[in-house]
Protein backbone atom coordinates (compact mmCIF):
# COMPACT_ATOMS: atom_id res chain seq x y z
CA UNK A 1 0.00 0.00 0.00
CA UNK A 2 1.05 3.49 -0.76
CA UNK A 3 2.57 5.78 2.08
CA UNK A 4 2.53 9.12 0.52
CA UNK A 5 0.25 11.45 -2.03
CA UNK A 6 3.21 10.66 -4.47
CA UNK A 7 3.70 6.78 -4.03
CA UNK A 8 -0.75 7.22 -4.44
CA UNK A 9 -0.11 9.38 -7.45
CA UNK A 10 2.42 7.39 -8.94
CA UNK A 11 0.30 3.86 -8.59
CA UNK A 12 -3.00 5.93 -10.30
CA UNK A 13 -0.67 7.00 -13.13
CA UNK A 14 -1.76 10.86 -12.16
CA UNK A 15 1.40 13.65 -13.23
CA UNK A 16 1.70 17.19 -13.13
CA UNK A 17 1.54 18.60 -16.99
CA UNK A 18 3.51 21.46 -17.84
CA UNK A 19 0.40 22.72 -20.41
CA UNK A 20 -2.87 22.62 -20.12
CA UNK A 21 -4.36 19.22 -20.69
CA UNK A 22 -7.76 20.21 -22.31
CA UNK A 23 -5.91 22.31 -24.46
CA UNK A 24 -3.46 19.35 -25.89
CA UNK A 25 -3.59 18.18 -29.56
CA UNK A 26 -5.36 14.68 -30.46
CA UNK A 27 -1.10 13.77 -31.01
CA UNK A 28 -0.32 15.04 -27.67
CA UNK A 29 -3.14 12.96 -25.82
CA UNK A 30 -2.01 10.00 -27.35
CA UNK A 31 1.25 10.26 -26.45
CA UNK A 32 0.51 11.17 -22.84
CA UNK A 33 -2.76 8.82 -22.21
CA UNK A 34 -2.89 6.70 -25.45
CA UNK A 35 -2.80 2.85 -25.78
CA UNK A 36 -0.56 1.24 -27.86
CA UNK A 37 -3.32 -0.02 -30.15
CA UNK A 38 -4.33 3.75 -30.06
CA UNK A 39 -7.26 4.79 -28.49
CA UNK A 40 -6.89 6.99 -25.66
CA UNK A 41 -7.39 5.62 -22.00
CA UNK A 42 -10.34 7.75 -20.73
CA UNK A 43 -10.13 6.85 -17.04
CA UNK A 44 -5.84 8.39 -17.00
CA UNK A 45 -7.03 11.40 -18.72
CA UNK A 46 -9.72 12.54 -16.64
CA UNK A 47 -7.84 11.80 -13.31
CA UNK A 48 -5.47 13.72 -14.80
CA UNK A 49 -7.58 16.41 -15.77
CA UNK A 50 -9.42 16.12 -12.00
CA UNK A 51 -6.04 16.31 -10.84
CA UNK A 52 -4.90 19.16 -12.87
CA UNK A 53 -8.04 21.55 -11.87
CA UNK A 54 -7.41 20.94 -8.30
CA UNK A 55 -3.86 22.61 -8.65
CA UNK A 56 -5.81 25.25 -10.38
CA UNK A 57 -8.06 25.58 -7.75
CA UNK A 58 -5.63 25.65 -4.99
CA UNK A 59 -3.94 28.73 -7.10
CA UNK A 60 -6.98 30.70 -7.61
CA UNK A 61 -5.99 30.12 -11.40
CA UNK A 62 -9.25 28.01 -11.51
CA UNK A 63 -13.33 29.56 -10.18
CA UNK A 64 -14.83 27.00 -7.88
CA UNK A 65 -17.10 24.58 -10.08
CA UNK A 66 -20.57 24.81 -9.23
CA UNK A 67 -22.65 20.97 -9.80
CA UNK A 68 -21.86 16.92 -9.58
CA UNK A 69 -18.97 15.55 -11.51
CA UNK A 70 -21.07 14.20 -14.23
CA UNK A 71 -21.31 17.75 -15.07
CA UNK A 72 -17.70 18.76 -14.81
Amino acid sequence: MPEDLDDVLEELGIREFDGDIFGMSRSELREHFGFASGGINASLLIKNLIWQDRGKLERGELEPFRGNIRSY
